[in-house]
């Protein structure tokens, strides 16, 4: 197998049955057995022991590919005897979300199984009569087509995580196995879809986006006539992340790229910005290649091109050129190919004007020079990684959401009050945003005022989350949990009214 597909843990042997190699598979394999000797009258009462194993086996972290083995001798022993899942080629593809989503942990369990038994009939390891492999294939692809928002995690909601909370990661590693099996091939014309829809809200966390569409490009650059027509609207998205230009449009590198730029001329170098700016306003996207310009640009005193390289209008062109300081300064500090994205919301912060507001450029200073705690740049540093310093991320988290208030949405937010409380400061008091923002970075603790007490973050226990929220911009990574904290008191303080709190 590949290194997308590891060998499971667990093989077939001789006599068809998987070879246990824990205690829990063991239990598995002889409950199995009782199951297939059973009466159809009695395996009703055996089934929930099964299920339990099965269960536990699932929430494994290679429990997948382990269960994926074992589901074709269940579906034999009998599990799905009596169940609406009893004849495979009778199923809706539509109706899997709906199962996995209901919180019914026996039916979610099945459902998996089920669809195992499915990935094993595509790929020809099992049969089952009256059920091809083309039927599986076709079947999973509707699947896939009906559960985007599992291919793209990130736009899962709040509700179902909470539903889901024991099974969440399970069943994003099912969709990631079936997807690893199966192909983006005949989904890819909904993936599409899907990617434009998301960037039609212009979020500022477009990491999922960008797998998504790393993964599409593979598929077509291994594409041996499956695909066909359905490349033409990917490609636009392809593009737009590894070749928006015509000096970076065979995805050359970022060494080679800096080549390139330095034996261009005034009129190709004026093409280069044009291409990027066209690209980034048109998909929402920013091309790594994009930040290596940019910095380029200020490293070899070609300022003057900065501009059209952001896209701007004569709006942004007026910020621009009122503090140009401060703009250059926050490209070099925190403009980088790992913060790329933050190219698109550095221009639209430009373009809404708030460097015009008397405590914008200080504060923005102020967060420029801004030491972050030990506790603030380890957390950042484990989310974000080290290859750049913590505080840039976290500069450019800031770029981010003062450029696209509406950006931050709820996200992987684990709670919505701070996810809108971050865009509500970031629309009508982003001067107040950064406030909080310094105050969190340095102290690790935020204070605000409710009817005119004092209430800091640092002295209240933990609310709805444990630990910092992962796959949330560096904003929300680091102020989601003090707001959820502050948030948790005020209800406290407000629970012995008769009203409603939230209102």
């Amino acid at each position: 197998m590949s290194e997308d597909n590891p060998q499971p843990s667990a093989q077939p042997g001789a006599d068809g049955l998987v070879k246990p190699d824990s205690a829990l598979e063991a239990s598995l394999q002889r409950s199995t057995e009782r199951l297939a000797q059973a009466r159809p009258f009695a395996k009703p009462g055996i089934v929930p022991q099964v299920l339990d194993l099965a269960r536990r086996l699932l929430l494994q972290e290679n429990g997948m590919e382990r269960l994926y083995h074992w589901a074709p001798k269940l579906d034999e022993a009998g599990i799905f005897t009596g169940t609406d899942w009893a004849e495979p080629q009778s199923l809706l593809a539509s109706l899997v979300s709906k199962t996995l989503e209901n919180g019914d942990r026996q039916a979610l369990v099945i459902e998996c199984i089920s669809l195992l038994r499915i990935v094993s009939i595509a790929n020809e390891d099992s049969m089952r009569v009256g059920f091809s492999s083309e039927q599986a294939r076709h079947f999973l692809t509707q699947v896939l087509a009906h559960n985007l928002g599992r291919v793209f995690p990130g736009s899962q909601t709040e509700a179902v995580r909470i539903n889901l909370a024991e099974f969440n990661e399970s069943i994003d590693r099912l969709f990631a196995f079936i997807v690893s099996h199966i192909g983006y091939e005949d989904i890819l014309a909904s993936l599409c879809d899907e990617i434009w829809r998301i960037m039609g809200e212009r979020p500022i966390q477009v990491g999922h986006v960008k797998s998504m569409i790393t993964q599409i490009a593979i598929t077509l650059a291994e594409d041996e006539g499956k695909v066909g027509d359905k490349r033409v609207g990917a490609e636009r998205l392809i593009s737009a992340l590894f070749g928006p230009t015509q000096g970076c449009r065979d995805d050359p590198g970022a060494i080679i790229y800096t080549e390139r730029l330095s034996a261009m001329d005034q009129n190709a170098l004026q093409q280069e910005a044009h291409g990027f700016a066209r690209a980034m306003h048109d998909v929402g996207l920013v091309s790594d290649y994009h930040a290596v310009f940019l910095r380029w640009l200020l490293e070899n005193g070609r300022n003057e091109l900065i501009a059209d390289a952001l896209g701007l209008s004569s709006t942004g062109l007026d910020s621009l050129r009122c503090y140009s300081e401060l703009v250059y300064k926050l490209i070099e500090e925190a403009i980088y190919p790992e913060t790329a994205q933050t190219i698109y919301g550095l221009a639209l912060m430009l373009e809404r004007g708030i460097l015009y507001m008397p405590s914008i450029g200080p504060a923005l200073w102020r967060q420029i020079g801004l030491k972050l705690s030990d506790h603030a740049a380890t957390q950042m540093a484990q989310i974000y990684g080290d290859s750049r310093p913590p505080r840039v991320f976290l500069l450019a988290g800031v770029i981010s959401v003062l450029g696209q208030p509406l950006g931050v949405g709820q996200g992987n937010n684990p709670t919505c009050q701070a996810a809108r409380a971050i865009s509500m400061w970031s629309l009508n008091d982003p001067d107040y945003l950064l406030y909080l923002i310094a105050q969190a970075a340095r102290f690790d603790s935020i204070l605000m005022h409710f009817e005119g007490q004092p209430i800091h973050s640092a002295d209240l226990p933990a609310g709805l989350i444990r630990s910092a929220p992962l796959d949330t911009a560096p904003v929300s990574t680091l102020l989601v949990p003090h707001l959820d904290r502050i948030y948790n008191q005020m209800g406290v303080l407000c629970e012995t009214r008769g009203e409603d709190p939230h209102c």
